[in-house]
């Protein structure tokens, strides 16, 4: 098959050969594995981040949330102190009208004698 190569040189030749493919093999494997403990490694650290980042976020939502709730409660409190002003000032008319009333008549039965 070789010619002129003697046959425990091609042996050793053939030997060195597989010993090296089973080097490269070992190399690949080697190299695929540290790939793959990289990438998982990322994966944990990228997940790390998406769920500090989801923690921030909501956090930032609750705070806005208590905010708006707090002025929507002011708002509230406002319109129902307004309110309850407006019903005692409609409820004290029919007495104020009376009282003008009664004055407009005194001033006209007084001006008229």
């Amino acid at each position: 098959e070789f010619p002129g190569i003697p046959g425990t040189e091609r042996s050793a030749a053939i030997s060195s050969l597989l010993e090296a493919e089973k080097k490269a093999a070992a190399l690949v494997a080697d190299a695929k594995a540290a790939r793959v403990a990289r990438l998982k490694e990322a994966t944990i650290e990228a997940q790390a981040e998406v769920d500090a980042a989801r923690g921030a976020l909501a956090r930032e939502l609750e705070k806005r949330t208590a905010t708006q709730n707090q002025a929507a409660q002011s708002m509230r409190d406002t319109t129902q102190k307004h309110s309850d002003a407006t019903a005692r000032e409609i409820v004290s008319i029919p007495h104020a009208l009376r009282a003008s009333c009664v004055d407009m008549i005194v001033k006209v039965v007084t001006t008229t004698e």
